[in-house]
């Protein structure tokens, strides 16, 4: 990027903040707190804190100001600043105590005043206006101060720095790696004001309530202090988040991350040279690793095994640490890295030493501090396992977030990112200094691999093969009827984290085969629920539950283009809400399932009978009924976002029976509304829906429940002459 491009974007940036300040003086108190309440949900802290200061000398006395004034500070570490509000909000009689009391507790944790802390937690469960939906979190906090507790009575031998401002802001700073090149040169990535990308909302547009994107810089230590910060070139930083995992043995090329979420994008690989620090010829990397999934923190150990987390259905909960190994020039499935590692919570940023004898991680386990903390377990060649993993304690550990733990070569400096007390705000990286180098106990560089369980697949795609007995046995099973004809029912579930139940697996152990033996085949899984109370917090876990299903049948080497998915929660229900009393179990026990629905049987020759539940028509609602037709035939919906993250537009309030949709070719979420067949009818909800302000709402088409791309609308409108209207009408 040339000098004058970056002073031109500056001069944008400042005069774009310039006309906001200038407005606020224009705005009513009202719209003041509403946009500080916005901005501090949506994580721009800093914004929202100034903004809080001003309307908060106007109106001391409104309790919700004041208590999202202290969050602020919480927020940015100013823990002094947000227990002293805390303290002149206990005399308001209008404040939510649970909340002051919570906040209360949360500031003693970051301070590592554990026994206060958990008082404060105490205090909380005890609270009666207290959300009961927090009280897990909260006495898992209660355990971790009790860890703290103990770590705290560690003598502390190492020393831990911060970067200084020549490195961090008080905005987020986190992702350190060494320079292959140069032990004293690292590079990292920060979420700032500065950012090409500027903010961004989770559909990649311009948002004044979205993130700063991130983007790679360097720095160097020089005589003692980091300097020379500077982002890296334009053709590596760009509108989009971009991080670098890592770089290739020989540091030639390095591994970048980037797209609009950090949870979800695309993994490049770059040509790297060491003194232009710009790219040569970018490309895809090639893995089994699915970053646009959610797969991330990619850790590469001499160039021949990647370890990763990933919140994958076959892991034991939350993020794990999977392991993939390149043999023969091709990487093998993703194995777990088992229950040694992994945890019910979340293990993320790998890091490996050299010769692979030590596994650093990070870990938010009850065995943490506060929240993520930094763990280290050796690998026992004698047993092939890794050892239990042990918490490195204080001060390397903190009541914060401490993550992305990496250590130089010579094995004096490790660099990590954190949250902690000391930060400036959000995350900042910070240095940890070693009086003397690790040493490790054996040496497994020229076989690194050993850590790949011998019994995991070598092949990137397992292949099934469909004889004859297991046809019959499907029919069996799944309750045909002739030899072309398959009655199909539902998949039922009760325990929403866990569907695949015995039963079921059964059930999708012979529906894979049909897929398989049939590639023309493709299959819409619909989620429904029982559950009436958040309906955009509903939809969305029924979206995931489908998740597990559709995982599965992958895992069974179904092909990805086969499946559709989609969450509907409670807004399409089978049985009517006035129902008698004797009914409501039976409400509840057929709405927790999935609905299968083929596409292309005629083709496939196979005719698909579906089976509903018996019960009586009277008390089937005609949404549901609606419902289910949309998967005949022609049908029109209207797209009103695609993103990667939970939608909570009030749109969704106007409009309740909507439904997320996965598809085929990406992995974002679809949100839609409406259903009808003819275009006039869905031309005029589009329409309305545009009214309301979302300008990037159009239609889709679908035959059969399955959404068709332009040139499968001009060859299919002679057959649906309607479509006619479509192609004239635009989306």
């Amino acid at each position: 990027m040339s000098e004058t491009f970056r002073l031109l974007l500056s001069f944008l940036r400042i005069f774009t903040i310039l006309c906001g300040v200038l407005s606020l003086h224009g705005q009513s108190f009202k719209d003041k707190k509403k946009e500080s309440l916005e901005l501090l949900n949506s994580g721009n802290v800093q914004e929202a804190m100034n903004l809080l200061v001003q309307i908060n000398q106007q109106k001391p006395n409104d309790p919700e100001i004041g208590l999202a004034l202290a969050q602020a500070y919480f927020e940015t570490n100013n823990t002094g600043e947000s227990l002293s509000v805390l303290k002149s909000l206990e005399s308001n009689k209008k404040v939510d105590i649970a909340k002051l009391v919570l906040l209360k507790a949360k500031n003693k944790h970051l301070q590592h005043d554990f026994l206060s802390a958990i008082r404060f937690y105490k205090d909380f469960l005890a609270t009666k206006s207290g959300d009961i939906k927090l009280h897990p979190f909260v006495k898992d906090q209660i355990i971790r101060c009790s860890s703290g507790l103990k770590l705290a009575k560690v003598p502390q031998k190492d020393i831990i720095d911060n970067l200084g401002e020549g490195v961090n802001t008080v905005y987020d700073e986190f992702a350190p790696v060494v320079s292959p090149n140069y032990s004293s040169k690292l590079y990292f990535s920060s979420s700032n004001p500065k950012s090409i990308g500027g903010k961004r909302n989770a559909e990649g547009l311009s948002d004044k309530f979205g993130k700063y994107c991130s983007d790679i810089y360097s720095t160097q230590l020089i005589n003692g202090s980091w300097t020379n910060t500077e982002p890296l070139s334009y053709m590596i930083n760009g509108p989009r988040n971009e991080f670098i995992y890592g770089f290739t043995e020989k540091g030639k090329e390095m591994y970048i991350f980037r797209g609009f979420s950090l949870f979800s994008g695309e993994i490049l690989v770059d040509t790297f040279q060491k003194n232009m620090d710009q790219v040569i010829n970018p490309r895809f990397f090639e893995s089994p690793v699915e970053a646009e999934k959610g797969d991330r923190d990619l850790f590469f150990v001499n160039d021949s095994v990647i370890i990763f987390s990933s919140n994958r259905s076959d892991g034991f909960g939350g993020f794990d640490l999977y392991i993939s190994k390149r043999k023969d020039n091709i990487w093998t499935n993703p194995t777990n890295l088992g229950s040694e590692i992994n945890s019910a919570y979340d293990e993320v940023t790998p890091f490996v030493t050299q010769d692979g004898a030590i596994l650093y991680f990070s870990s938010n386990s009850l065995k943490s501090v506060g929240g993520y903390d930094i763990f280290a377990s050796r690998f026992d060649e004698s047993t092939g396992k890794w050892r239990f993993p042990v918490n490195q304690g204080l001060p390397l550990n903190s009541a914060g977030d401490d993550l992305f733990f990496t250590l130089t070569p010579e094995g004096y400096y490790g660099y990590f990112a954190s949250s902690r007390l000391e930060s400036m705000g959000g995350r900042d990286i910070f240095s940890i200094y070693y009086s003397a180098p690790f040493k490790t106990e054996n040496n497994l560089k020229q076989d690194v691999s050993a850590i790949i369980p011998v019994n995991a697949n070598t092949k990137v795609v397992e292949s099934q093969i469909m004889n004859e007995s297991n046809k019959q046995d499907l029919v069996e099973i799944i309750g045909a009827e002739g030899a072309n004809v398959i009655e199909i029912i539902p998949l039922y579930y009760e325990d929403e984290y866990n569907l695949l139940t015995e039963k079921n697996i059964e059930i999708l152990d012979k529906l894979s085969l049909v897929l398989l033996d049939n590639s023309i085949l493709n299959l819409v899984l619909t989620c429904h629920s029982s559950t009436h109370e958040n309906a955009k917090i509903e939809t969305y876990l029924t979206i995931k539950r489908a998740e597990q299903i559709k995982d599965y049948l992958l895992k069974k080497g179904v092909n990805h283009q086969q499946l559709l998915i989609r969450g509907v929660g409670n807004n399409f229900p089978m049985i009517k809400s006035n129902v008698p009393l004797k009914t409501k179990s039976l409400e509840k026990n057929l709405s927790n399932r999935i609905d299968f629905h083929f596409v292309h049987a005629q083709e496939a020759g196979i005719k698909f009978q579906y089976v509903e539940s018996n019960i009586s028509k009277g008390l089937i609602n005609e949404k549901y009924s609606t419902f289910q037709l949309s998967d005949i035939g022609l049908n029109y919906r209207v797209q009103i976002s695609a993103s990667s993250q939970v939608n909570s537009s009030v749109i969704l309030d106007e409009y309740p029976e909507f439904m997320i949709e996965k598809r085929p070719s990406n992995d974002l979420l679809y949100y839609l509304v409406g259903n009808s067949g003819t275009f006039n009818e869905i031309i005029e909800l589009r329409n309305n829906i545009q009214l309301k302000g979302i300008k990037d709402a159009f239609i889709i088409p679908y035959i059969d429940g399955w959404p068709i791309s332009k040139s499968q609308v001009y060859q299919l409108k002679a057959k649906y002459p309607d479509l006619n209207l479509y192609i004239a009408g635009g989306k």
